[in-house]
């Protein structure tokens, strides 16, 4: 079980954006070893970079393609954060491994724009023209 919960440091306490969620936490996890990391927060993905990722670059696939955006989105994730994942059978040795799309969702804004720059470029390779976000408030 992993459980995230964010906050700050003020004189070396740890301040919890939720208290409520941590204590909670602290409950189910009783009796139980755990380990703590901290990091510093990752400043995440913009919302304008999400809404143009959706709106204008899977949309405009999708109209092509008659293709849902959702699964245009699990396509790109498989293509361009693919996960491999391996279980290996402790009786026989035997390793099973299978290839799981990455997520979006903490991608930093630079890593996001790398992101949508392969999409588009792939779509590109298509022959089919995606707006940039200039073109896509103009229209």
């Amino acid at each position: 079980m992993k459980l995230l919960h964010r906050g700050h440091i003020e004189s070396a306490e740890l301040i919890f954006d939720s208290r409520k969620e941590f204590e909670n936490a602290k409950r189910r996890l009783e009796g139980k070893r755990f380990e703590l990391t901290i990091e510093r927060q990752r400043s995440h993905h913009s919302d304008s970079q999400r809404a143009y990722l959706f709106g204008v670059v899977y949309e405009t696939l999708s109209k092509e393609t008659e293709q849902p955006k959702g699964s245009i989105h699990k396509f790109f994730k498989l293509k361009f954060l693919p996960i491999e994942m391996e279980i290996t059978n402790k009786n026989t040795g035997e390793i099973e491994s299978v290839v799981i799309p990455g997520s979006t969702k903490r991608l930093t804004k630079d890593e996001m724009t790398g992101y949508i720059q392969n999409v588009i470029l792939w779509i590109e390779e298509w022959g089919i023209h995606v707006p940039s976000p200039d073109e896509a408030v103009a229209a």
